[in-house]
């Protein structure tokens, strides 16, 4: 393509973040002479020109638009914008992961947090059962696999202020640091396992298929049996897809 090529693009708008967005204007318009082309292993990134256009929401005129091609993009709760599952369809269209053989799986781990879900990194267990479950003595570990990991319910202590106990069809979360949370670190290129009391294998969660923005969590869709995607942090709470409703 060449420098003074024009670039087929769109304009959508969204005010608000997850559930609370408002699709707002979205029109095409075409952006010519980008201002630079960059080729990189056969990758061809084209950086046009910005834009604005007024628009009126909630009783206020505002200048502003975001350019991207073939893509829906979704602010972040950090404030950046990032390429996001599409908005249309329903949650089941989601592509599905792994059978799920437990009632207990990991639903969702988040390890580049914010202050707003927590600063610390954390893993969201979730109970698919009718029935609570005491998960004493269920470990958690990361990719040292052959280390001892977070034995949850360890302690009297926490026992006593049921941090093992996952309700049914319900969650149980486990924060890094916590005084009855694990210790280890959630880095980018990671695992995640949980193991049985008796050294079983639960359910695994492996990131190495890429990383997640800051704010951004790997959680499963649809909620507690479905492919690991990238969500809003929902702790303690059924996941959803990224700029989904």
């Amino acid at each position: 393509m060449g420098k003074n090529a024009a670039i087929a693009v769109a304009t959508l708008c969204i005010l608000g973040v997850g559930a609370k967005a408002s699709r707002v204007d979205a029109r095409s318009m075409q952006a010519h002479a980008p201002q630079q082309e960059q080729v990189d292993g056969g990758r061809q990134t084209i950086f046009g020109e910005s834009c604005a256009f007024p628009f009126e929401f909630e009783g206020e005129e505002l200048n502003d638009c975001l350019l991207f091609d073939q893509e829906e993009w979704c602010i972040l709760p950090t404030g950046e914008w990032a390429p996001c599952v599409p908005r249309d369809g329903d949650l089941d269209d989601a592509p599905m992961g792994p059978q799920v053989t437990s009632d207990i799986v990991i639903n969702e781990i988040v390890h580049k947090p914010i202050p707003e879900y927590h600063d610390k990194d954390w893993i969201e267990l979730k109970n698919l059962g009718n029935e609570d479950k005491d998960l004493q003595g269920y470990v958690l570990k990361d990719d040292k696999t052959d280390e001892p990991g977070f034995v949850i319910g360890e302690t009297s202590e926490c026992r006593g202020m049921g941090k093992s106990i996952i309700p049914a069809n319900g969650y149980l979360l486990v924060i890094r640091d916590d005084d009855c949370g694990f210790t280890f670190g959630l880095a980018s290129d990671e695992e995640a396992h949980l193991f049985d009391p008796d050294g079983n294998l639960v359910d695994t969660l492996n990131w190495e298929m890429g990383d997640a923005p800051r704010g951004i969590t790997w959680g499963r869709i649809p909620d507690g049996t479905g492919a690991f995607t990238n969500n809003f942090p929902t702790p303690l709470e059924a996941n959803r897809l990224l700029g989904g409703a």
